[in-house]
């Protein structure tokens, strides 16, 4: 399962932000190629846009995980640098 909510437009493309409820990652990829909106780049999903060389326009900006041994919840950010450009 995944939720996804559109913030607006980046360069004539939807601009998505997505939780992933259950599952994996490559989910994202499938779901939005079945609902017709394949992500830009994703060449094996139906995308007739480039991107950058092999890649698609994915980004984690934010992922929180728990360390396993600790067990504390480690956060990560990454605001997408291509964006700008």
């Amino acid at each position: 399962k995944l939720k996804y909510r559109f913030l607006g437009y980046l360069r004539e493309n939807n601009w998505l932000e997505i939780d992933l409820d259950t599952g994996r990652y490559h989910q994202i990829r499938a779901q939005l190629a079945e609902i017709g909106c394949p992500i830009v780049g994703d060449h094996k999903y139906g995308s007739r846009i480039a991107f950058m060389p092999n890649c698609i326009a994915l980004h984690h900006v934010q992922m929180t995980v728990r360390h396993p041994v600790s067990d504390a919840l480690l956060s990560f950010k990454s605001p997408p640098d291509w964006v700008a450009n």
